[in-house]
């Protein structure tokens, strides 16, 4: 996507890229091992090179989306090595005779990329094979029907036996260290980290003041902070990859226990530090999200708000879908589409996690933005100039790791602001709310309109969870009352009483 964005000007830039070999955007992978694939921090799901390939006899393999062959891993097993160590004791420095005996086919390995030899010229082999092999060889060439676009292909083989496979184009090289990418990716990365130790700091200090006081809501935190423990271990029972050993089991276990209990740890300090101040500052905020916290799900206030949220999370979904519309409209070039979190197409429990697992961190982040926007009213006094602080605040990171800043910011003006008057107008639940529409429906969901498809599962899934939260607050909001008026369908006439036959009518008779 990265080489594509740089190299290609056209505006249908990324809508071709598949019948590229080694140019996927999306690749199915499959691995093997004679032990367990211990999945470890902090996602828990084994990736393709997590965790590393090290036990001899593991194999990785590398499709696109037409089943070609992009890469392949094998590592030899360890009943090879007498046979080895036979060969290499017949005279120190000479050839194994068994491997110079099999010669290497690499016609199957072109085959299964869908390759055409011809189309490539052998090269001197100056990369390192990411296995132990007996024999390289490299090759280079354009790609047949793409004049300009040059591949690499690598291969080595062990005994005679391919072991290493690998197709690279020039995107492969798109996003080095020192690139332009990489420098905005660390810059990022340490806006955010400037922005995210104050808040746990100054959360901290806060909430070590308002517990000695006796302040603060304990008993909500303490609410909130279990049903987090709670909920977040689900997400992690389904999320996980298991295992069928009990000792690595229970290290998996500790492990996602205790990246939960730091989570809740987190949003119960934060909530200790917050309350207070938002009770003072802005009590109309938390009214609706401490009567949910109370026991009353079912409060009218409570459904208002969040359906304010999933209102105000559907318009911040259109606001971004219409910059790509515009875009398109008037000649521009788009940025590249988002993949979602493409986990949850390995399966329905990974579709069903997604859901609760943004509704846990969207909480998390929203009790921090709650944080920042307090340490902006304490630090800067006046509430325009703090609402303003905080407000450039959120936008620089955003700004910074956009594809297009100077075109991207109207569109990342309204969304903050759209922010902003849910976190000062609404309140916490709003805001949860609306954050949970924008992750499921526009960055972690992979969304697709082909809906028999074999990948449909999580956008099924997806809109049927915001479907239900929007529907369920709109029928709490109502507090009972119907969905429309008595007599609002009715026949006009029959609601004025009109008569019918043989009905008495009363008259006045003149004097």
């Amino acid at each position: 996507m990265k080489y594509v964005e740089k190299h290609d000007k056209s505006l249908a830039r990324f809508d071709d890229l598949a019948p590229i070999p080694g140019a996927a955007p999306f690749v199915f992978w499959y691995r093997q091992s004679p032990g367990p694939l211990l999945a470890r921090f902090p996602s828990f799901v084994t990736e393709m090179s997590e965790p590393p390939s090290v036990a001899p006899g593991s194999a990785t393999v590398v499709l696109d989306t037409k089943r070609r062959l992009l890469r392949l891993e094998v590592i030899p097993s360890e009943d090879e090595a007498p046979a080895v160590a036979a060969a290499g004791s017949a005279a120190p420095g000479a050839a194994d005779p068994l491997a110079a005996s099999r010669a290497p086919d690499w016609s199957a390995l072109f085959s299964e990329a869908e390759l055409h030899p011809a189309s490539f010229t052998p090269v001197p082999s100056d990369r390192l094979p990411p296995v132990f092999c007996d024999a390289r060889a490299s090759w280079r060439g354009e790609l047949w029907g793409r004049p300009g676009v040059t591949l690499e292909v690598d291969a080595g083989a062990y005994r005679g036996r391919p072991v290493c496979f690998r197709v690279a184009g020039p995107w492969d090289e798109a996003i080095g260290v020192g690139s332009p990418s990489t420098a905005r990716s660390a810059g990022t990365n340490f806006l955010a980290l400037f922005v995210q130790i104050p808040v746990l700091v100054v959360g901290g200090l806060l909430a070590r003041r308002k517990f000695r006081l006796g302040r603060g809501d304990r008993a909500g935190a303490f609410r909130v902070a279990v049903y987090f423990l709670v909920a977040h271990m689900g997400v992690w029972a389904l999320w996980a990859h298991h295992v069928p050993s009990l000792n690595d089991e229970w290290h998996l276990f500790v492990q996602g226990l205790s990246w939960t209990l730091y989570n809740a740890a987190i949003i119960w300090l934060l909530y200790i530090a917050l309350e207070p101040f938002v009770r003072r500052v802005t009590p109309g905020s938390i009214v609706s999200w401490s009567r949910l916290l109370t026991g009353h799900p079912r409060d009218p206030l409570v459904g208002r708000d969040i359906l304010v949220g999933c209102l105000a999370g559907a318009l911040l979904c259109m606001v971004v879908t219409l910059n790509d519309l515009v875009f398109g409209w008037f000649g521009l070039l788009r940025s590249p589409p988002g993949a979602g979190n493409a986990i949850v197409l390995l399966g329905p429990r990974y579709a069903l996690a997604l859901p609760l697992d943004i509704q846990l961190h969207g909480m998390l982040d929203v009790m921090s933005i709650f944080v920042l926007f307090l340490l902006c009213r304490i630090i800067f006094r006046l509430p325009w100039l703090a609402t303003t602080a905080f407000y450039v605040t959120i936008a620089t990171p955003i700004v910074m790791n956009a594809s297009n800043p100077a075109i991207s910011i109207p569109t990342i003006g309204i969304c903050l602001a759209i922010v902003t008057f849910l976190l000062i107008r609404r309140g916490l639940l709003a805001l949860i709310a609306a954050l949970f529409v924008v992750q499921v429906l526009m960055i972690a969901t992979p969304l697709t309109d082909h809906l028999t498809a074999w990948y449909a599962l999580p956008t099924l899934i997806s809109v049927l969870a915001v479907g239900s939260v929007a529907a369920w607050s709109f029928r709490v909001a109502l507090a009972g009352r119907p969905m429309f008026r008595p007599g609002l369908l009715q026949d006009r006439g029959a609601a004025r009483g009109a008569s019918t036959p043989g009905s008495i009518r009363p008259s006045i008779r003149p004097s």
